[in-house]
């Protein structure tokens, strides 16, 4: 993504810990966000999105863990102004921006930033706005320690 010109800053919580019973199993739970720092129209905005981050980790020969999985299951997102009092069209702005479209509310915000930055966002990412979603990806990260 940075790459391509899209910068994303990661703020973690303190992160749970639940491990199968061998111990070489795991899987973290933890609150963050994402935040993504963009121009539209000439006038900066943040895009912070609010998560919850659950991974599958995996202790490799008892030399360390490895990340093998990263899932973000979306609560919330805004964007808000850089320095609101730069521009009083900032809220018009935004609500221009998200107008059209077929985003979920969970992370809508953020789906429309990555679209401008050329990335394609699926409907089908877990979410609070659709229960359902979160159970299914609860279900199968926590199979991964049975």
């Amino acid at each position: 993504m940075a790459s391509g010109g899209t910068s994303a800053t990661h703020t973690i919580t303190p992160v749970e810990i639940h491990f199968d019973e061998s111990g070489s199993k795991a899987v973290s739970e933890s609150v963050g966000s994402v935040t993504i720092r963009f121009s539209h129209g000439g006038t900066q905005f943040d895009c912070v999105s609010w998560t919850t981050f659950v991974s599958k980790l995996q202790n490799v020969d008892g030399k360390g863990w490895r990340l093998c999985s990263l899932e973000a299951i979306y609560t919330r997102d805004s964007i808000t102004p850089v320095v609101p009092q730069a521009n009083e069209k900032a809220a018009e702005k935004v609500q221009m921006m998200l107008k059209g479209g077929d985003r979920r509310e969970s992370y809508k915000c953020i789906a429309l930033v990555l679209e401008k930055g050329g990335f394609t966002v699926g409907n089908d990412m877990p979410g609070t706005d659709d229960p359902s979603s979160v159970a299914r990806c609860m279900k199968e990260v926590f199979e991964w320690i049975r």
